[in-house]
């Protein structure tokens, strides 16, 4: 689980400094972040996407500082309230908790997402001394104040170029050695921090008791649907019955938003209107969501008359295939011949397994399922690819025009070889040339199937060009001595 603070360098640090004991016995904990008033915040301030508001997203990774610091809090609670014009349906903006640290330590916690300015600092005060983190989530001090008048500082900036490299690597690693505890954040750990949020926003998130992080299908819209049988009227064009049966739909769809006690989610996107608009493969329907005043699970309501329920059901815009999903018989297409090219992609073109099916799935099993390598763009993006892989293959990995057209290539700062294996963390920068082409010597030497496939495609079309240039020479030779009338083509 992503909680990557345990593998800052200095929490690391910090973390052996505590169980060494030069603070001494641990007595209280305290922590303040003040933020203003977020003006827009996407999934973070929606409950239905992320189970509430900025505490979570935020106060969680602290919540789990503490925890690998200090190991499991107890007797965690808390209290949240909401601005007095908010809605029912708004999530929580501010939060104190306290609890039990180290077994006798007090602790207290107060994120405030409604302040004037913006401030963070964590404390740990012990009998021999105190420790004061500003900034505790992305800052690079810490300050260790003894008792006895002695000061230290500890400036240690997060890792770079991302800084969730340690984590990363210590995940590879614990993989690689078959052993969890080489990874200082598991899903043990990771629940611990999910029942101290559970345990805080318990009151504020009436009728929600009980672990419902573990639960993420109650986040889940839970879908209802509305269909509306019309029998033509006397002399009724089919035109008319339409538009009766839109006009039908509209109505039911202002009377479903007149129910007491449901109100729109907190980011305000509520209705879609399929009939107005329809999509492209017919689909027709009115799409509506609420949250509930007191419990603000999501309730996403369906209007379509029989007819559009119909096509929506067994036509070609089936509620299966339209999600992309398969039921039963209604299987969907797009997600068949999804299936059908992904197969096409992973078969050489070219011809070169087609003759050895073992090798070819040995091949694709290797490049698909096997052990992982994570390098670092020059961007901070990570790439994933195969342990074993060389410069070219992250290069064709990247773009096959990238790999085309590769100059030389920088890794950690250094200038390689392009079949050089990379290591994790390595950190790549391909150089490029619109003059530059690939080597028939890079055959030999690249790891993925994929590479190897693209290199032999465009070597076999560069000979193809070559053979077709020399056969247009030879026959302008023998015309130049025959005269004989050359073919148009």
């Amino acid at each position: 689980v992503a909680y990557y603070r345990r593998a800052y360098p200095r929490y690391v640090r910090l973390k052996a400094f505590l169980e060494s004991g030069q603070l001494g016995e641990l007595s209280a904990v305290h922590y303040a972040c003040h933020r203003p008033k977020a003006s827009a915040g996407g999934w973070r301030l929606d409950v239905a996407s992320s189970g509430g508001g900025l505490f979570v997203d935020i106060g969680s990774h602290l919540l789990d500082l503490l925890d690998f610091l200090l190991g499991p809090l107890r007797q965690v609670k808390g209290v949240a309230t909401r601005s007095a014009d908010a809605s029912q349906a708004d999530p929580e903006d501010a939060v104190a908790a306290s609890f039990l640290a180290s077994n006798v330590a007090v602790g207290s916690a107060i994120w405030n997402f409604r302040s004037t300015g913006t401030s963070e600092v964590l404390e740990l005060l012990g009998e021999k001394g105190k420790i004061t983190i500003p900034e505790p989530m992305n800052g690079n001090s810490i300050l260790i104040d003894f008792a006895n008048g002695r000061c230290e500082h500890w400036e240690m900036d997060p890792p770079s170029p991302s800084v969730q490299q340690p984590l990363i690597q210590a995940v590879t690693d614990a993989i690689v050695a078959g052993d969890r505890g080489l990874c200082p954040s598991s899903a043990e750990s990771a629940l611990r921090t999910a029942t101290y949020i559970d345990s805080i926003l318990q009151d504020f998130y009436g009728g929600r008791q009980g672990a419902f992080w573990e639960r993420p299908a109650t986040w889940e819209p839970s879908v209802r649907g509305v269909v509306l049988d019309l029998e033509p009227l006397p002399r009724e064009t089919k035109e008319e019955f339409d538009a009766r049966g839109n006009e039908l739909c509209y109505h039911a769809l202002s009377l479903t938003h007149s129910l007491p006690n449901w109100v729109l989610p907190a980011s305000g996107h509520s209705a879609k209107d399929y009939i107005q608009y329809p999509k492209p493969n017919g689909y027709r329907s009115l799409h509506t969501t609420f949250v509930h005043m007191d419990v603000p699970v999501p309730l996403e309501v369906q209007i379509r008359t029989r007819e559009m329920h119909d096509v929506a059901e067994y036509g070609m815009a089936a509620h299966v295939a339209y999600k992309g999903e398969q039921n039963g018989e209604h299987d969907s297409t797009q997600m068949v011949n999804r299936r059908v090219a992904w197969l096409a992609s992973l078969t050489d073109k070219d011809g070169e397994l087609g003759a050895d099916p073992l090798q070819f799935v040995q091949e694709v099993l290797k490049e698909e399922l096997g052990a992982r390598c994570f390098v670092f763009l020059r961007d901070g993006q990570i790439l994933n690819i195969s342990r074993g892989c060389t410069v070219l293959d992250a290069a064709f990995k990247i773009h096959t025009e990238v790999g085309m057209h590769m100059l030389y290539a920088m890794v950690n700062g250094k200038k390689v070889a392009p079949t050089t294996t990379l290591q994790n963390g390595d950190e790549i920068n391909i150089i490029t040339s619109s003059e530059a082409s690939p080597k028939v010597a890079w055959l030999d030497y690249v790891y993925l199937r994929s590479t190897r496939s693209k290199l032999a495609q465009h070597f076999r079309k560069e000979d193809r060009t070559s053979d077709s240039m020399v056969d247009v020479a030879a026959l302008l030779a023998t015309a130049a001595t025959t005269a004989v009338a050359l073919p148009l083509f």
